[in-house]
């Protein structure tokens, strides 16, 4: 079995396309203290969890370079899901309420973490184990910790814990703003020397200081004047967006409206705009060079592309 770090070339292929789907997922992206991260330790990234599968897809989008996940494990119980996600770089890690058979198979995955990371290959895990759409961090788990003792065995090299929040204006609705946090690393041999409860206490406080609710900004009312006008005199070309996005929107909106656990929302808004937006850009391909110019069924295509954008941003 190949390890989770190892090189994939159409892994990194396709990651283009899904980075640039999670960052138009959002109206606004802010990054800070990404560039002040340890350039020559470990690194064992630390996030809240507070919006499902996009806390993962938000870190990942901040440095085209790899990392992996830790992800619950009961949704690794299916063969070929558990094959795709570890595909993905992400490993199942067992709750207490998984039962303590699961959790026993959480130290072979805590030591393949620990080699990950001590590859050059950030891991990221949760620390709170729960996600929970709010601006409130949950107490954090040994998990985080047991990663750091792992790999503090394999190497002589400063392993650094980085706490990050990550603050969504809104858990549920599209096209939200996001603040994506790097805080100070901390250094894993001086967390490890403290008593449990007080080092899961300072991880615990370290990311609750960087989760700090977005304030969006209003549109002046000349701005919103000058909006409404555009839409007016630019009606058929949103028309024309509305009509072309529909499909994804409209699957996308009776998914979550049969979530039970509504955090999930803007998770499976994100997995029909990146399949959708496959598959409509073969059909319309296809349609377009039937019945169009080339130039015109490129053109299609390269509208369809941004066509969404226009769709959210009218009912927004």
């Amino acid at each position: 079995m190949a390890k989770i770090q190892s090189k994939n070339l159409l892994y990194s292929i396709l990651r283009f396309p899904v980075d640039a789907c999670t960052r138009r997922m959002f109206r606004k992206i802010r990054t800070y203290g990404k560039k002040d991260l340890p350039k020559d330790g470990v690194l064992i990234f630390a996030p809240n969890h507070c919006n499902t599968l996009l806390d993962a897809l938000v870190v990942l989008q901040t440095d085209h370079r790899p990392s992996a996940y830790a992800a619950r494990a009961d949704i690794f119980r299916n063969p070929k899901v558990a094959k795709i996600l570890r595909w993905l770089r992400i490993v199942p890690m067992a709750r207490v309420r998984d039962g303590l058979g699961e959790v026993r198979h959480n130290y072979e995955v805590f030591k393949e973490a620990a080699e990950c990371a001590v590859d050059g290959v950030p891991f990221c895990i949760y620390p709170e184990g729960v996600h929970t759409p709010g601006y409130e961090v949950q107490p954090v788990k040994s998990g985080v910790f047991r990663i750091a003792e792992a790999a503090r065995a394999m190497t002589d090299r400063k392993i650094y814990i980085v706490p990050i929040g990550l603050s969504y204006s809104d858990f549920y609705r599209p096209k939200p703003d996001i603040n994506i946090r790097f805080g100070k690393a901390l250094d894993a041999d001086e967390l490890l020397s403290l008593e449990p409860k007080e080092r899961s206490k300072i991880l615990h406080d370290a990311i609750q200081a960087l989760v700090i609710k977005p304030e969006r900004d209003p549109h002046s009312m000349p701005l919103t004047i000058l909006i409404w006008l555009l839409s007016i005199v630019l009606s058929p070309v949103i028309l024309a967006a509305i009509l072309l996005s529909c499909p994804i929107w409209i699957t996308s909106e009776t998914i979550v409206r049969k979530l039970k656990d509504k955090a999930w929302s803007n998770t499976a808004r994100f997995a029909c705009r990146l399949i959708g937006t496959i598959l409509l850009t073969v059909i319309y391909a296809v349609l377009g060079f039937i019945f169009l110019p080339w130039w015109g069924a490129i053109a299609l295509v390269l509208f369809f592309w941004i066509a969404p954008n226009f769709f959210y941003q009218l009912f927004r």
